[in-house]
């Protein structure tokens, strides 16, 4: 994986939050969230729309996630949370 700079791939875009985002398999940004979301969504933490916005609602679902697996409160993207949740 790397690290993807939000604010930097699409400069029409404006962006929830301009942080980096953990990315792998050459996905953009957008379709990391989608994908945490997703897999947020399936374990009861995220009910809102699958939409790859990094918008409060997800980096609750991400910080809860994270608090109840013992990794580092972020509550953003990160490469542990990506291990932890099945992805990369």
């Amino acid at each position: 994986g790397y690290w993807y700079p939000c604010w930097g791939y699409d400069p029409t875009y404006t962006f929830d939050d301009d942080g980096p985002v953990y990315a792998y398999g050459n996905l953009l940004p957008d379709q990391v969230i989608s994908n945490v979301q997703i897999e947020l969504q399936q374990e009861g933490y995220y009910a809102g729309p699958i939409n790859g916005a990094l918008d409060q609602t997800t980096r609750t679902a991400i910080a809860t996630y994270q608090r109840d697996h013992g990794l580092g409160i972020s509550g953003t993207v990160d490469a542990t949370t990506v291990e932890s949740l099945g992805l990369g």
